[in-house]
């Protein structure tokens, strides 16, 4: 089993790397290492799609925030967010609406974070920025 600084440095050759699949590594590791501002709006009672995007945002290891509202405060959330919503759950990535589950699956798999199965890229190994806690709103 390899030691946390051998795998740190294999890391960084794999970054060094000058190749397209070197470059495509870079970017999905800038991606993971910088500071999002993620804000996630759920409905105050269980919602399915709710878990996945946690359980999703929590495997990539990113950090956000959350808040609970009842059906009742749309008209609050819609202002919070700047454009109308009908439902919840929602995400917003940097100011940016990203939408519910899949919207949020499709923005990273854009980003190369996961995969359309929805499992880690290899290539991240697993590591995403540290200190991970998700806080409320």
């Amino acid at each position: 089993m390899k030691s946390l600084v051998q795998k740190e440095s294999w890391q960084k050759s794999l970054l060094r790397k000058k190749n397209k699949e070197g470059r495509r590594i870079k970017d999905q590791q800038d991606f993971l290492d910088r500071e999002m501002d993620i804000k996630i709006y759920l409905y105050d009672n269980y919602d399915p799609y709710s878990v996945k995007i946690l359980v999703l945002l929590r495997k990539c290891k990113l950090k956000f925030t959350l808040g609970t509202y009842s059906r009742k405060n749309m008209e609050y959330v819609s202002d919070e967010i700047g454009k109308k919503v009908r439902k919840l759950p929602q995400v917003v990535i940097d100011g940016q609406l990203i939408g519910g589950y899949f919207d949020l699956m499709e923005f990273l798999i854009n980003k190369k974070v996961i995969n359309f199965k929805g499992e880690l890229n290899k290539r991240q190994n697993g590591k995403g920025p540290s200190g991970q806690e998700a806080t409320n709103i």
